[in-house]
């Protein structure tokens, strides 16, 4: 037994934690872990979540876990192997196993690099890549594979190649989202160049709903088609255990003899989802970007047409109370590390879950209260239903139980919500299978702005089937000014005046558009998802090409109304040019700078003319009445009404002459805000010029990107 490497663990016990739970790369931490002890003449790995490590030599295997270490490779050895001596030290032990011909073959671990695809320049804003971290930390705790992290918000494609090239990776993962297939395509071909030997997995939404034209293309690819830790587990195990059987893989699709296999489907446990790993983590900071987190997967609603996120598994699950707490104590450790005000935007699709089940709700108040009891609080977004604060089916009690469990989560740190509306047609919401009674819905949002919550909503205005009257009515809904509500405290009485649908009088009414992120948004029909389905089954003419779709999975649907047909065009050609600035100031405004208020007044104004852009065409679309359109109108500037100044003579004109007012405004905004010598990131400065210049019209239907 080596007695220099206990020595110098023992001599060095104070320092170790300190060093595995530094926020940076494995590759780094292992480095100074290995400089620390021993000068780097002995390698280190890393493993369990970053609580443990091990060294070996010709004889032995020695393993180094502070005693809260739990599962994974830890669990492994204690079961299969065989421990010669456990060393007790102040916070942790070491324990020594003998190494067999079966151990040295458990240690001899693939190379697997996880690439977050994404276009930096389409896109200059920089979020944590939680998918691709959660696959890395899953394999590292379970010492599975030498796992390197290749970000695109910060990497070149050329990098990412030549780091293939040099290093001989034996899998590539590659997490395809909206708009990445062309970019999946170049990298497939040029890290099959770069070392033919690798196996390459594609993965995420894209890749796991167009996987037929993928394996098509690609034959050699694999794609996964669901979540990812246990498929590249499973392939892992394979190649440590020299075998080829694709059929043991969960969640796969592959190509084997001119046919397409899908393997069987696995869901992983939510405690069992380590922390993710914190590889890009310095560099994300240094681009002044957010952090994400997730505490579940899944949707306990699960049946909106429109939604194609089956992949991850319909049914909503949750981690326990405890591993919550574990996982924000170390995101709260890492902004103190960083000196970072702490933010988080959390991933999953529905924060609270199922509220009727009892469980599910203690679940979420029990770790309310421990943020709070260890004051651990941080700001953070959620997304969730509106039928979980206003539910016709449950009593009041309920939503009272609801509105304290928020008002719990809004003194730890909660700010902003997303909430899908989607619509303010009865009908159009009937074919989204939204399961949303609309009045009830406003009740709820009623009661959130009024308790100080920041509202995001999503809105569908637009779809396939849609009719003039349905138009019309996602207008009057996003026209309204009695549900975004001021925030104050409110009475019992109050509050029971919403609950029975009756709003309390306010003092700072605004338009509910306000709130929506995008105001004149189509429905994309996407591959997959129930809405698509029916379209193929009941309206196959619409579709222009029913085997094809596009960068973003969407099938090409022409619309029933061709006036509508025409609206929603020239409202996807103003989203699709407006796209890229919006989204930097979006993603600007999330790091929370002081220039945060100038950022939301851009947004709001760009709001502002989609909403008059979004009036002014459904008139001259024959969809409401010019008496209507003066209405709204009126109501946004009862001094100056913008409609004398807009060419109505054809539709086209009325989108140059709405684009040339809003420029008009930002320019005169940026130039007053420029005389306060404030200073802006360079690429917003860049996109802003190149939006100057160009138009709206000159812009296609279809993004590419």
């Amino acid at each position: 037994m080596n007695q220099n490497i206990l020595k110098r663990i023992r001599q060095e016990e104070a320092t170790i934690p300190a060093l595995l739970f530094q926020g940076k790369s494995l590759e780094k931490i292992e480095d100074d872990l290995s400089e620390l002890l021993f000068g780097k003449s002995i390698l280190v790995n890393v493993c369990n979540e970053n609580m443990a490590f091990y060294i070996s030599d010709s004889h032995y295997l020695y393993f180094y876990c502070l005693r809260v270490t739990q599962g994974g490779f830890h669990q492994e050895l204690e079961q299969e192997f065989f421990c010669v001596e456990t060393i007790k030290l102040s916070h942790a032990f070491v324990k020594v196993f003998n190494i067999n011909d079966r151990l040295r073959q458990r240690i001899q671990l693939p190379k697997v690099l996880l690439v977050n695809l994404h276009y930096a320049e389409k896109y200059p804003s920089y979020r944590f890549a939680l998918g691709i971290a959660d696959i890395a930390g899953y394999l590292r705790k379970y010492n599975l594979a030498k796992v390197t992290i290749a970000d695109m918000q910060f990497m070149e494609k050329s990098e990412i190649v030549r780091l293939i090239s040099a290093m001989h990776y034996d899998y590539v993962g590659l997490s395809t989202n909206f708009g990445h297939f062309s970019l999946m395509e170049e990298l497939i071909l040029d890290i099959s160049n770069a070392y033919a030997e690798c196996k390459i997995i594609a993965g995420n939404y894209l890749a796991a709903t167009e996987f037929r034209h993928i394996l098509g293309l690609y034959p050699k690819v694999l794609v996964s088609s669901g979540e990812g830790e246990l498929t590249f587990a499973a392939l892992c195990r394979n190649h440590i255990n020299n075998q080829q059987d694709l059929s043991l893989v969960p969640n796969l699709y592959y190509s084997e003899n001119c046919s397409i296999h899908f393997t069987y489907r696995q869901l992983i446990e939510m405690d069992e989802l380590p922390l993710p790993a914190f590889d890009s983590v310095e560099t994300l900071f240094s681009y002044d970007g957010v952090m994400t987190l997730e505490f579940s997967r899944g949707c306990n609603y699960g049946k909106c047409s429109f939604c194609p996120r089956k992949f991850k598994g319909l049914s909503w699950r949750g981690m326990s109370p405890h591993h919550m707490l574990k996982m924000w104590k170390r995101y709260h450790r890492l902004f103190q590390e960083y000196q970072k005000k702490p933010y988080i935007y959390f991933a999953d699709e529905e924060f609270l879950g199922n509220c009727k089940d009892n469980y599910i709700y203690e679940r979420a108040k029990a770790f309310l209260e421990s943020v709070s009891s260890k004051n651990l609080h941080m700001d953070f977004d959620i997304s969730c239903r509106l039928d979980q604060v206003v539910d016709k089916s449950r009593s009041l009690a309920w939503s009272r139980q609801q509105i304290t469990l928020l008002e719990q989560a809004r003194h730890v740190g909660l700010k902003r919500i997303f909430l899908g509306l989607e619509s303010g047609s009865p009908t159009q919401l009937k074919r989204y299978n939204k399961g949303l009674d609309l009045e009830q819905a406003m009740c709820s949002l009623r009661i959130l702005s009024s308790m100080g919550f920041t509202l995001r909503l999503g809105f569908i205005t637009f779809d396939p089937l849609m009719t003039k009257e349905e138009v019309a009515q996602n207008l009057q809904m996003i026209s309204r000014k009695d549900v975004l509500l001021s925030a104050r405290p409110m009475s019992d009485t109050e509050l029971m005046a919403i609950l029975w649908q009756k709003a309390p009088p306010t003092t700072d009414p605004r338009f509910l558009f306000e709130a929506v992120s995008y105001p004149a948004s189509p429905l994309e029909v996407l591959r997959g998802c129930d809405y698509s389905k029916y379209i193929l089954q009941n309206y196959k003419e619409l579709i222009d090409s029913p085997n094809s779709t596009d960068y973003f999975g969407r099938l090409k649907c022409n619309y029933l109304d061709q006036d509508i047909q025409q609206l929603c065009n020239l409202c996807q050609q103003w989203v699709n040019f407006h796209f890229p600035l919006i989204y930097v100031l979006k993603g600007l405004a999330k790091r929370h700078d002081c220039n945060v208020e100038f950022y939301h007044k851009m947004i709001g104004l760009y709001r502002y003319f989609t909403y008059v852009l979004l009036v002014c065409l459904s008139y001259r679309l024959s969809v409401i009445s010019e008496t209507d359109m003066f209405t709204y109108l009126t109501a946004l500037s009862p001094e100056h009404p913008l409609a004398p100044e807009i060419d109505f003579s054809d539709a086209e004109k009325v989108v140059f002459s709405i684009e040339t007012a809003l420029k008009n405004r930002v320019r005169d905004y940026m130039d007053e805000i420029t005389h306060e010598e404030v200073s802006f990131p360079p690429r917003l400065l860049e996109i802003y010029d190149c939006w100057l210049k160009t138009s709206v019209l000159s812009e296609d239907v279809v993004r590419k990107n």
